[in-house]
């Protein structure tokens, strides 16, 4: 059942995601005027919503596990002592997770707040660690890994007191990035990627987030070729019943990735999606 849930919660995301995006208006390209342009702003803007479907597919797959709480926290306070504390520290990462600051929920208390995207407690390890989602499918610049950086220190020095807040018994925190395609602004153990998922929480996850890129760039696909040719044979299919379908079939043990050159090893849906782009320009 957990597979056919997942599949159901994934297809309104999906349907959702995709509908608004097809409905927004674009500016036209002076380059391009016309359906050409929309379609090049379609799969620019694509790429900011399939991270939106990543958070949310992982989300509802950790969910299915019955030793897991998860949720995330849109407006997790920063207070002033854990920015200067950190400040103190910031290349001695270790001394953060060392660190029990209390963490104060009103918010005339904090400087700021950090979106999480993704936060696990495991009954059976204690362990409390947050996630931020991330495509990582190009690099950071300097300034942006400094920042992603301390804000996962910060993270790590309050959430200790922020699961006790909630009731949670917390003996271990941790706050990591996951660059789900492989392209790591930070390095571990600050980071993972998707091919880590399934070793990170002991469970099967990236085969399920595939299932939800597949379907994202199945249907970001039909939408496309509807502008191109309304008459394509592609409208006569529904592209989310066709993953449907799919996901019926036996699912064969996934191959071990070929990890002796970098690029090979990542997961391809990324480059699926981008090539949509190119093949409509040939």
């Amino acid at each position: 059942m957990s597979e056919i849930d997942f599949r159901n919660h994934m297809t309104l995301i999906v349907k959702e995601t995709v509908d608004r995006l097809m409905l927004k208006d674009f500016e036209d390209d002076p380059l391009l005027p016309g359906k050409y342009s929309k379609i090049s702003s379609i799969v620019g803007s694509a790429y900011k919503r399939h991270g939106f479907v990543l958070e949310q597919a992982i989300l509802f797959r950790l969910k299915q596990n019955d030793n897991f709480v998860v949720w995330d926290d849109q407006k997790f306070g920063v207070t002033a002592s854990a920015e200067s504390l950190v400040s103190t520290f910031i290349d001695r990462e270790s001394d953060a997770l060392d660190s029990d600051l209390p963490y104060l929920v009103d918010p005339n208390d904090q400087v700021r707040t950090i979106q999480v995207d993704c936060i696990v407690y495991d009954k059976s390890e204690k362990s409390l660690i947050t996630y931020e989602i991330k495509r990582g499918n190009g690099l950071h610049d300097a300034g942006k890994r400094r920042s992603m950086k301390r804000d996962l220190l910060i993270q790590q020095t309050l959430l200790k007191s922020y699961g006790t807040k909630r009731g949670l018994n917390v003996s271990k925190v941790d706050s990591k990035i996951i660059f789900y395609y492989g392209q790591c602004s930070l390095p571990p153990p600050f980071s993972l990627t998707g091919k880590d998922l399934d070793a990170e929480f002991n469970f099967e996850l990236q085969r399920f987030v595939e299932l939800a890129n597949s379907m994202l760039a199945t249907s970001l696909e039909v939408e496309i070729e509807k502008l191109i040719n309304p008459l394509s044979d592609k409208l006569k299919r529904n592209p989310l019943h066709t993953v449907s379908i799919e996901m019926e079939k036996p699912i064969p043990e996934a191959e071990s990735p070929d990890t002796s050159n970098p690029d090979t090893s990542n997961i391809d849906t990324s480059s699926k999606i981008s090539g949509l782009f190119s093949k409509f320009f040939k």
